[in-house]
């Protein structure tokens, strides 16, 4: 009995140490337990999948501040005046209108003629005459100035009488409000803006014949879609030769393909003539 008690106690001794591990003195002294100790208390598989999550999660920040690195690196890298690439605002238009119609540069451009765009619309033929007998002008366009060599923000502004037929093009620096007129070459093709297009359109809707066509197509004369081209005349002495008309085209949902069109003289605001489009099979002489 007294081997049996013996090794009894020499087995209870030599697990003793292993039962008081798992109880740290310094928890009671509100220590910290040592790292293999605390990492020795999460067992099983819950264990193992925080080990292996531990690294993916720590490596998710560094892969977003990677990138941002390298877009700070890439935003500093741009050339400083980068954003005088963009676009003019519609302050920027509006100034830069404003200062080339005041400007000696295009002057004679708009001396003494009405600004169609600030004509109110009107579709009565009286209207319309009364506009066509005035000087007038009208501002094409405004953009960006391409420029660059350029150390501040230009727009291009383009205007155009219709009364002589002149179109001045001129720069303005927005920042010191210059204005330079630009060279315009011979026979410059004007560009053709939506505003004409309306403004033919009214000019088409208030002609009696150009109604009773299209009530005759099948379309409604105030609510036909209008598009339309700039068309230039070869022959001397034709109208179009030497005013600006253009050739509109009347089209709906249910009529997708025009099936006339109304040429517009846009200094007089007339209706020049109407001509048949080519019908689908049909060939010439039949």
């Amino acid at each position: 009995m007294s081997k049996l008690r013996l090794g009894l106690l020499l087995c209870w001794l030599a697990i003793l140490p292993a039962g008081c591990g798992q109880v740290d003195p310094l928890d009671e002294a509100g220590g910290d337990a040592p790292a293999e100790q605390t990492g020795a208390t999460e067992a099983g598989p819950a264990a193992d999948d925080a080990a292996a999550d531990a690294p993916a999660e720590a490596a998710e920040p560094d892969a977003e501040a990677e990138a941002d690195g390298a877009g700070t690196t890439r935003m500093a890298s741009a050339p400083e005046d980068s954003v005088s690439a963009d676009m003019l605002s519609q302050d920027e238009m509006s100034r830069a209108e404003a200062l080339a119609l005041e400007s000696t540069a295009i002057g004679q451009v708009v001396s003494q003629a009405l600004d169609r765009d600030g004509v109110e619309a009107d579709d009565s033929l009286s209207a319309l005459s009364d506009l066509a007998e005035k000087p007038s002008y009208r501002v094409l366009y405004t953009q960006r100035y391409a420029d660059k060599y350029a150390t501040s923000r230009k727009a291009e502004v383009a205007v155009y009488r219709y009364d002589t037929g002149e179109v001045s093009i001129s720069t303005v620096d927005l920042a010191s409000g210059e204005v330079e007129a630009l060279d315009v070459p011979e026979g410059y093709p004007v560009p053709l803006v939506q505003e004409e297009i309306d403004e033919a359109a009214r000019v088409a809707r208030a002609d009696a014949t150009v109604r009773a066509r299209l009530e005759a197509e099948g379309l409604d004369p105030d609510k036909a879609q209008a598009n339309g081209i700039i068309t230039v005349s070869d022959e001397p002495g034709e109208r179009c030769a030497t005013a600006r008309c253009l050739r509109l085209f009347f089209s709906s949902f249910e009529m997708p393909l025009p099936v006339f069109t109304v040429i517009i003289d846009l200094n007089d605001m007339a209706v020049v003539e109407l001509e048949d489009m080519p019908r689908m099979g049909e060939e010439e002489g039949r």
